[in-house]
């Protein structure tokens, strides 16, 4: 919120240098910005939530964060044309400032605390401890062979994160390339493929995980290899139709997110899995330093021959994805229930026997 308001002041000065709205940006950068508020709000979830609800809670988050990409860029151009001035970014910028303040004091005052915290006066915050406390809690060796799996999904998160910053960062200049696609064209297309996310994240939980009692893992891969499905026909398309088609082909891409958090947070303990959560995000969060700067590489130098040259990378990325993944499938089958923790077992073994 300090960001957005700081931006929307600087936004009333004219002729101001365009580097010192970085400067703007520090409140959310040394806050952890919204990679410290999914973090978060995965903690959140896993303390209130059971084994059996949990992935779909979970699902729930991400329908809302596509939800919210979907309104977002449905609203946007909307603000834009109704503020007449010559300089509209103040209002929007105020109008965003005021939608995190309005989050924030709904979280303060209306949603209990799920753990006790008990405040020391003279502990220090900032404490190696703690990061040795992360990285032990990531990297002991657990029973069951719970830990190469977790690091495996680790990894398998991190390739589907950097596969969504990438694409990202050269869609839009792919799509004008192939297609001569404009702004309003493009922005249909990332509504459509939003709202099919969305769709397939809940529906997807719900079908799979619910219904048919499918292994999350095996979900999880069976998704990872309907993303390299997709990335191949955008990578050999020849119209927008292939998008669309592949938007509803990889649908259910959407799942392996909260079944990913989920999965991870039945191996470890409860008082552990805010540390390898927040492992997991450290990595996420850099994985858009290394990957706009690869796939607008890639894209450079092949957009001249074929301009969706660049998927074919994504499809590579998405098929090692779906193999960590499956390895994850077939060792549980190796160790049955062995990876879990006694705590989830109790849980599924009353489940069964009523």
């Amino acid at each position: 919120s300090l960001t957005y308001l700081s931006w929307g002041c600087l936004s009333l000065l004219p002729n101001l240098y365009p580097h010192v709205f970085l400067l703007a940006s520090l409140p959310m950068t040394l806050s952890g910005g919204s990679c410290a508020v999914y973090l978060l709000t995965y903690c959140y979830i896993s303390d209130v939530t059971n084994e059996q609800t949990r992935s779909f809670r979970m699902a729930v988050l991400i329908t809302a964060i596509f939800t919210s990409n979907v309104l977002g860029t449905i609203l946007a151009p909307l603000l834009m044309y109704t503020q007449h001035s010559l300089n509209p970014y103040p209002f929007i910028f105020f109008l965003s400032a005021s939608i995190p303040l309005v989050s924030a004091l709904y979280t303060h005052w209306y949603i209990q605390e799920s753990v006790y915290v008990k405040l020391v006066r003279d502990e220090v915050l900032l404490s190696l401890t703690h990061v040795k406390s992360l990285f032990s809690a990531c990297f002991r060796h657990r029973k069951g062979n719970a830990r190469p799996m977790i690091l495996l999904i680790i990894a398998a998160q991190t390739l589907r994160v950097f596969m969504a910053e990438g694409e990202l960062a050269i869609l839009y200049l792919s799509v004008r390339e192939m297609f001569s696609w404009q702004l309003p064209e493009y922005s249909a297309y990332y509504c459509f493929y939003n709202v099919m996310l969305g769709v397939g994240a809940m529906s997807g939980v719900w079908v799979f995980s619910t219904k048919l009692g499918m292994s999350n893992s095996l979900v999880i891969a069976l998704v990872f290899f309907t993303r390299c499905i997709r990335c191949v026909m955008m990578a050999i398309a020849d119209s927008g139709d292939y998008l669309y088609f592949g938007a509803v082909v990889s649908m259910f891409v959407s799942v392996s997110d909260p079944l990913c958090h989920t999965e991870m947070s039945r191996m470890v303990q409860q008082h552990e899995v805010g540390k390898v959560f927040a492992l997991t995000s450290i990595v996420e969060s850099f994985t858009p330093i290394g990957s706009a700067p690869l796939y607008t590489f890639v894209y450079e130098m092949t957009f001249m021959q074929a301009p969706g040259a660049v998927f074919l990378m994504s499809a590579a990325i998405s098929a090692i994805a779906a193999l960590m993944i499956a390895i994850v499938y077939i060792m549980q089958r190796f160790v049955n229930e062995e990876c879990y923790q006694t705590g989830y077992l109790e849980e599924l073994h009353e489940q069964t026997t009523i």
